[in-house]
């Protein structure tokens, strides 16, 4: 639901709460024309002029869109003029090396690459009016795990695509250095038809709950890396050495010391090593297979750790060993009780019963027609 303003409003419903714009949202209702002319719409709430569509009405603001406050100052999510396409607009400032690593991940021969998980940068606006910031135009994503991973495919998929990407961005010379949780997202278009909100995850565009596809249902889900404020870029020959204790993983050995200069690619090793072992491994019985790959990638000594190519190729050997009925099975939380994981057993046994009789459906048409 929307957080508290921190502000009086002079229109305060009978549940306290105040709906008015906070001062983060101000700053980007006074950039709304300006975002406009370059081809972004912002939300009606933080258009000129806004009045809340609750007002002389018996309406709970709790169930009007415009209710719905901007949760991240630095973010504003928009629509493409041109065609409808939901964006996400974000501040950042202009000698950041955010833009220029993001467009460079972004030019037309690196975004062919079937393995660039890299958040695409579809326009970059500057305002003359703010000579140290510029304003990065993004497609708009989701949360990696909102919703939350049903089966081990789906797992599977997500870890692949990160590692391909990781794998990628090392080969073009470039560290991301926070790809941690809140990093990485994914196109969540297929899962929710009716759209979703970009304030509030399980709303729709009009602010009405929504119940999303699982990603095994639908055609395809793309994960992307997001935020390269911290990310380095290196030029062939050149030494892979930074320092610095930014990022968001408190637990990097390196990133213990101030001083402390360090390779950056290990440590995105990792770091993406504790992202399957906090949200897969540790949390899921029948993610223990994979146990081995995400140690070694999250060895304290960098020089132990395999490097993004070679934890790739340790997890596709791993995977190669587990048999399809297994991979399509719920991931089975550790330690639940024994009643409420047969329960959940039982219905994935029907999920997966009805998955081989569309198999078998769909085989059959497939000869009738030949």
């Amino acid at each position: 639901m929307p957080g508290k303003a921190p502000r009086s409003s002079k229109n305060r419903p009978k549940n306290g709460i105040s709906y008015d714009l906070m001062r983060s949202e101000i700053v980007w209702r006074d950039r709304q024309k300006m975002l406009e002319q370059h081809g972004y719409l912002l939300r009606p709430r933080f258009r000129p002029g806004w009045e809340p569509s609750w007002l002389k009405t018996n309406k709970d603001p709790l169930l009007c869109e415009d209710s719905l406050f901007n949760p991240v100052p630095k973010l504003i999510d928009a629509i493409r003029i041109s065609d409808g396409m939901k964006v996400v607009i974000k501040a950042v400032r202009r000698d950041s090396t955010e833009t220029s690593i993001g467009i460079f991940l972004s030019s037309p021969d690196l975004a062919k690459d079937p393995r660039n998980h890299c958040v695409p940068i579809l326009d970059v606006i500057r305002d003359e009016s703010a000579p140290n910031l510029e304003f990065l135009v993004m497609p708009l994503l989701r949360p990696f795990n909102k919703p939350p991973f049903f089966s081990v495919d789906e797992m599977l998929d997500f870890m692949k695509q990160v590692l391909e990407g990781l794998v990628f961005m090392h080969s073009v010379g470039v560290a991301h250095r926070d790809c941690s949780d809140m990093n990485i997202m994914f196109d969540g278009a297929g899962m929710y038809p009716n759209g979703f909100h970009a304030s509030v995850w399980n709303l729709d565009e009009r602010g009405i709950p929504t119940y999303p596809r699982r990603r095994r249902d639908v055609q395809s889900v793309r994960y992307y890396f997001t935020d390269f404020g911290l990310s380095s870029r290196f030029l062939d020959g050149e030494p892979h050495v930074v320092t610095g204790m930014s990022g968001l993983d408190k637990e990097v050995p390196e990133l213990q010391l101030p001083l402390n200069r360090y390779d950056p690619f290990p440590v995105d090793v990792f770091i993406l090593g504790n992202v399957f072992k906090n949200n897969f491994t540790a949390k899921f019985s029948n993610a223990s297979f994979l146990i081995p790959v995400v140690e070694s990638m999250t060895q304290k000594k960098a020089s132990e750790r395999p490097s993004s190519a070679e934890a790739l190729a340790h997890f596709e050997r791993l995977v190669s060993s587990v048999p399809g009925y297994k991979r399509r099975w719920r991931l089975k939380e550790t330690g639940k009780g024994r009643l409420g994981s047969f329960i959940q057993d039982v219905g994935s046994l029907g999920r997966e019963c009805y998955y081989i009789l569309g198999s078998l459906l769909r085989s059959a048409r497939r000869s009738e027609s030949e």
